[in-house]
């Protein structure tokens, strides 16, 4: 009986310590790109092209023009489905311990499909959170597509808001593997209508 428990002990601590050097080296590779965006202007409101289509980041409506986007996000493109964002607090959504407006996550945001197998790898690279993105023309979600995001926090604070709090956390600065972890559940875009 002890060597089962020496071995699942010693087993946990070896998880432990590989998730441990996994996400260190995810933060500093992430510490590395915000550099290069740092004097790039960030839209809340972003419209993406996807297949050759409009889309926003569904969420919130952002000024008058029917633009949507995610709390307190904004964003550049960095490439071909690829952005770079900024999360702050803003209106205290997401945070009670971090002051209004302040700068709480860098983001990467991949866009891509969701399988199994992406899902898997996505996860083991920090991005632990996918969202929909909404047509520009319709409001429709896309029907295969999401933008998986890594959330890279530059501080410490609670999440103990936003549109989940009993996922409430608290953060350290580096990958957040704990944001809104819905990265092993199927997308469905019907889950996300108009």
């Amino acid at each position: 009986m002890q060597y089962f428990m020496k071995k699942k002990v010693g087993i946990h601590l070896m998880v432990i310590l590989l998730f441990s050097f996994m996400s260190s080296a995810v933060y500093s590779d992430d510490k590395k790109d915000e550099g290069k965006y740092k004097n790039q202007t960030f839209t809340q409101g972003i419209q993406v092209k996807i297949d050759g289509k409009r889309y926003y980041f569904g969420g919130m409506p952002v000024g008058t023009s029917g633009a949507t986007d995610v709390p307190g996000h904004s964003w550049v493109q960095t490439g071909k489905n690829k952005l770079m964002g900024k999360h702050h607090n803003t209106n205290n959504f997401w945070s009670s311990t971090a002051g209004e407006g302040e700068l709480l996550y860098v983001v990467k945001a991949k866009i891509d499909t969701w399988s199994e197998i992406k899902a898997a790898k996505y996860y083991a690279s920090g991005f632990t959170h996918y969202h929909h993105m909404v047509s520009a023309k319709t409001g429709m979600a896309h029907p295969t597509k999401v933008a998986w995001l890594k959330h890279v926090a530059v501080m410490h604070f609670d999440l103990d808001s936003g549109p989940h709090p009993e996922l409430y956390h608290h953060v350290v600065p580096g990958v957040d593997f704990e944001f809104v972890p819905n990265w092993m559940m199927p997308y469905d875009p019907s889950h996300h209508m108009p």
